[in-house]
């Protein structure tokens, strides 16, 4: 997957807005498969554009084809409810979502103007399993606060936050990009794992904040994330070994944020003891 396929995308979406199915609330058995022209979804266009909050029940389960494109449209709401938890745009998964792309025919999830946070993302207490998509101008590209989550060969960039994984549940991240975000991925509580990832050009790539378990970190590829590859505010040590790091053993302690700067820290432990 290549980032000049969002440039082309963009000019798709600017100047054929008009190749648009609109779609907002709940989804149910007649609106529960997606996809793009010519598929046999039951939504299906060149463009599913999402005017309003989207929420998948439980009980539902939402398919969405390989090649959907999907456009968020910015909104502003700032009364919170049970029914609206945040004031962007957001796909709420409470039964389940089912992305599955190709490597050569993927799913698009982006906002109408490509700037960072201008729709909520993907907010999930189900259960997700999204493969070869893209996802980005979110405030969190996908976030999961219980449940299961999967995501595999997947590309998450321009988010404030890419992935975020609030509790305890079983996630798992493997084989995905996630570049040019404020944090890669932002975790509380949260046991995930989190392998074979590139991990490159955020702020953050891995934020671990409170709680008594972290996650599973080995065999990714961290590259010049701009203030440290891992930061470590919880109680526990964290495994991040095997990994593959830009910087040397020694340069890479500056890199890292744990136990040795903040006493009440787990350590992060980065090579085999």
């Amino acid at each position: 997957m290549k980032r000049t396929a969002f440039i082309t995308l963009l000019v798709l979406i600017t100047s054929n807005l008009s190749l648009t199915i609109d779609f907002a609330g709940i989804v149910d058995l007649k609106t529960c498969i997606w996809g793009p022209s010519g598929s046999e979804a039951l939504l299906a266009d060149d463009i599913i554009f999402l005017t309003d909050d989207i929420v998948v029940p439980e009980g539902i389960t939402l398919k969405i084809l390989p090649g959907t494109k999907i456009v968020a449209n910015y909104i502003h709401n700032p009364v919170l409810s049970a029914d609206n938890l945040f004031n962007g745009l957001e796909i709420s998964i409470y039964g389940t979502l089912e992305a599955l792309g190709k490597s050569d025919n993927p799913i698009y999830f982006q906002a109408l103007e490509p700037s960072r946070g201008i729709w909520q993302g993907i907010f999930s207490l189900g259960t997700v399993k999204i493969e070869h998509a893209f996802i980005q101008d979110a405030t969190a590209g996908v976030t999961s606060s219980g449940g299961q989550m999967q995501l595999e060969n997947c590309m998450l960039f321009n988010n404030q936050t890419a992935i975020a994984l609030w509790g305890w549940q079983i996630s798992k991240i493997n084989k995905c990009s996630l570049t040019n975000n404020i944090d890669g991925i932002a975790t509380a509580s949260t046991p995930a794992t989190i392998t074979e990832n590139v991990i490159e050009n955020n702020d953050v790539g891995i934020k671990i904040l409170l709680g008594e378990v972290g996650p599973v970190i080995k065999n990714n590829t961290f590259l010049r994330n701009h203030t440290y590859h891992i930061y470590n505010l919880s109680v526990s040590d964290i495994i991040a070994y095997p990994n593959n790091w830009d910087l040397s053993f020694e340069q890479l302690e500056a890199k890292l944020f744990d136990g040795y700067r903040e006493p009440e820290a787990g350590l992060i432990l980065y090579r085999e003891q």
